[in-house]
């Protein structure tokens, strides 16, 4: 009877090891799914951000192209500055257009854009400033 129960104890020992070795393939493969999708899951929203970030210069650019197309005489700060502001834009759409961007590269371009915002915000109420004088000084020269 002791040789019957060493084959049986034998093949327990081998059933064991199977199934210690499965699970350590199913944790493992699980590890590396959610891994993967939270990679997936990083790319799509850098990619989102990227495209609403072209979004957002887009507009910029497109009320610096306004504001140029009003036909007002700018100063030479006004253009030096409109000149830097479309530099920063072209600097951003490289940067953007380069593909595989990281978190902190991301951040410092919204950062930038921020700041062109900021930029082109004053700079348009710096030409309705300058509109409503041609305007005052027009009627005044009128009169």
């Amino acid at each position: 009877m002791e040789k019957e129960e060493q084959p049986l104890q034998k093949d327990s020992n081998k059933i064991y090891f199977l199934i210690a070795v499965i699970l350590a393939l199913l944790g493992t493969n699980t590890y590396l799914f959610l891994k993967d999708k939270k990679a997936n899951d990083r790319i799509v929203s850098i990619s989102d951000e990227k495209t609403r970030m072209q979004t957002e210069i887009d507009k910029i650019e497109a009320e610096l192209d306004n504001v140029s197309s009003m036909n007002i005489k700018l100063s030479d700060e006004m253009k030096s500055e409109q000149d830097r502001a479309r530099k920063q834009i072209k600097k951003l759409r490289a940067a953007l257009a380069q593909g595989q961007l990281t978190q902190s590269q991301l951040a410092k371009a919204q950062e930038e854009i921020k700041e062109l915002n900021n930029f082109v915000s004053t700079y348009s109420s710096d030409i309705d400033a300058l509109k409503k004088l041609n305007a005052n000084l027009t009627t005044e020269r009128n009169k």
